[in-house]
């Protein structure tokens, strides 16, 4: 751990990207409850790559550009003399490299890199972080989720699956959200459908869920898109 100012400083800074990485991915995905041991574990492993990027790509650019190389093997030589000479432009130098990193660790955390590919990366050796709801309503594209819930009332709920809490930790707040939902109450013999778009529905209430995957006819696609958008635009 630095005791230095500086040192203190850089040692934060160089963290940068985990943070981003954190905030951009809670942005998209439910925030696991997990062990202090494995966000730190996390931060630091994403901040060492965002790091480690941007600084091989800075020593390919130190070899073609001889001043920048000359400058980077006086500073790992712990002369600081050019840092003195430029101070304005050593310090804009590193917002950039803070800025590059950060932009990175927070680019890795994005819904976008999360689908387009991290997520099999991620997923892949932690299969313990997938809740049971979340291996229930995995779903591929142009799929949809038909859910069926008997609730401890005894009464039916079902509807097109719209979103969930995928926190793998199994808490009873978690909620259920469904699209078009039908009812029927205990003790009835039809169902009925309500007379709102939207159901949502806490996980201390549901005694069995049940889920049907399916193709996506275009109107439930339509809806789901339609529905997405408006709730990036909130």
């Amino acid at each position: 751990m630095p005791t230095t100012l500086w040192g203190i400083t850089l040692y934060i800074a160089a963290l940068f990207p985990g943070v981003a990485y954190a905030f951009a991915r809670e942005g998209h995905r439910a925030v696991a409850k997990r062990t202090v041991l494995r966000e730190t574990v996390t931060f630091v492993f994403v901040s060492f790559v965002c790091d480690a990027i941007v600084i091989v790509v800075i020593l390919f650019a130190a070899i073609w550009f001889r001043p920048l190389g000359t400058v980077i093997l006086q500073l790992v030589q712990g002369d600081f003399s050019w840092v003195s000479d430029n101070l304005l432009l050593a310090a804009l130098f590193a917002c950039g490299i803070i800025a590059l990193t950060t932009l990175l660790g927070f680019a890795l955390g994005s819904k976008w890199i999360y689908e387009g590919g991290l997520k099999k990366l991620w997923d892949a050796p932690t299969p313990r972080d997938e809740s049971a709801w979340t291996k229930v309503f995995k779903h591929e594209d142009g799929e949809v989720v038909d859910v069926s819930l008997v609730l401890k009332s005894g009464a039916w709920v079902g509807g097109v699956l719209n979103s969930f809490d995928d926190d793998p930790d199994p808490h009873v707040n978690r909620e259920i959200t469904i699209i078009n939902p039908m009812y029927r109450e205990a003790g009835g013999e039809k169902e009925a459908p309500t007379e709102t778009h939207f159901a949502v529905i806490s996980a201390s209430e549901i005694e069995l869920l049940q889920a049907t995957l399916r193709k996506a006819p275009a109107d439930d696609v339509a809806m789901l898109d339609q529905n997405e958008g408006s709730t990036d635009q909130d």
